[in-house]
């Protein structure tokens, strides 16, 4: 018996669905076992100053990468037909 071919990533979880599932499962376990030791070693503004910092360089990560998938022309949700592979830009250092 003959497998159908898909051309798309088969995706079972959409990516931004499968990080607030992340934050959630992380926001329960600290919630369950707290840990202090940020609160000891770093001062407020100091790990706040640190969150912005990962968060914008999260969000210019994502910019790059999807301006990469549209100069390809390649739809960016991965239940669309792949039009290209991005194997340069940040594509040619990670592969999700």
């Amino acid at each position: 018996m003959r497998v159908p071919r898909s051309d798309t990533a088969a995706v079972w979880l959409p990516p931004p669905l499968l990080a607030a599932v992340t934050l959630a499962v992380g926001l329960l376990l600290d919630w369950l076992f707290p840990v202090f030791v940020l609160t000891v070693l770093l001062t407020h503004s100091t790990r706040i100053a640190l969150g912005l910092l990962l968060m914008t360089a999260g969000v210019a990560l994502a910019i790059v990468a999807e301006r990469q998938f549209h100069r390809l022309g390649t739809p960016v949700p991965p239940w669309k037909p792949t039009q290209a592979l991005a194997t340069g830009g940040i594509y040619a250092y990670v592969r999700n």
